[in-house]
């Protein structure tokens, strides 16, 4: 049973991140006509269509909503906005490729977070692991020997954004509805953008432009609900090296529609913060499954 389950935790998290990598794209597909912050409005107004229709089949209104939890759904619902927000201006302007190599630093300062908020012990495995995928971003992009594009800072503000929303659902734990995980961060998105333009409702432009961004919003809201779900069913040490999948995705889409090829440094940096996740996720899931042989032994 334990087998099948992380199996199905394997395959479902290895959709939520080949969704998102497809929002992604198509999100930067759009860019180059429309407005990010028209883009952003209608993929969240899309998506918060498409978790409202889900409801009757996925634990009603009340999945939505947990009283005790409400305002760090809010703040995690937030960081997610801003993070969804921060990502599309990156992508928008410089290749998938270099804004995912940037993302790939998420594991390692959701680590550093733990250790201070929760008081984990850092190891030396881990502190290996996490000073590699940093070494990594210096190889890759080589700081203060070629001018940065101003799009890099928003995504490594997306780094911070999404470990930090990461940490606040490990506080609040797995009592909420998967919907809920969704909801909140469509939610506030459309509130934060109607409150910046003053209750103006950005434009509509075209059907074509309908289209888009209500695929973009089911897709992207799918990636949320199933990214989510592949955390119950499995530990994060198993699931997390999953995300790695979205370098396929982000070469195949810079190549075949923007014929963008990273460079040398790109390649190597981001090969060294891949293989420092692995590395970290890998010694994780040993010490977890380490830790639960004593805690069998010590009840036998």
């Amino acid at each position: 049973m334990t087998k099948n389950k992380t199996n199905k935790a394997i395959f479902v998290t290895l959709l939520a991140f080949s969704a998102f990598s497809i929002s992604d794209g198509l999100r930067k597909l759009l860019s180059q006509d429309y407005a990010v912050i028209d883009i952003l409005f209608w993929q969240a107004v899309c998506g918060l269509g498409f978790v409202c229709i889900a409801v009757p089949f996925m634990g009603g209104v009340k999945s939505l909503f947990n009283v005790k939890t409400l305002k760090w759904q809010l703040l995690r619902g937030c960081f997610f906005a801003l993070n969804t927000t921060c990502s599309l201006h990156a992508i928008s302007r410089i290749p998938m490729m270099d804004a995912y190599t940037i993302f790939f630093l998420t594991p390692f300062v959701v680590s550093i977070t733990a250790v201070i908020i929760f008081k984990e012990a850092i190891g030396k495995y881990r502190a290996f692991s996490i000073i590699c995928g940093f070494v990594g971003a210096f190889v890759a992009f080589r700081p203060g020997f070629e001018a940065l594009n101003p799009a890099y800072f928003y995504a490594f503000a997306c780094v911070f954004l999404f470990s930090f929303a990461g940490i606040i659902a490990r506080y609040i734990g797995r009592d909420n509805g998967l919907l809920s995980f969704a909801f909140w961060p469509f939610l506030c998105l459309i509130c934060g953008i109607l409150i910046y333009k003053g209750g103006e409702i950005p434009p509509l432009h075209n059907m074509e432009f309908l289209g888009y961004v209500a695929v973009i919003g089911a897709v992207y809201g799918s990636a949320l609900i199933l990214i989510s779900y592949g955390y119950t069913l499995a530990a994060v040490a198993v699931v997390a090296p999953y995300q790695y999948v979205q370098i396929i995705f982000a070469l195949g889409i810079d190549y075949f529609i923007w014929a963008s090829v990273p460079d040398f440094y790109k390649i190597v940096g981001s090969s060294i913060i891949v293989g420092a996740g692995i590395f970290l996720f890998v010694r994780e899931g040993m010490n977890k499954q380490g830790n639960d042989i004593v805690v069998e032994d010590q009840v036998a």
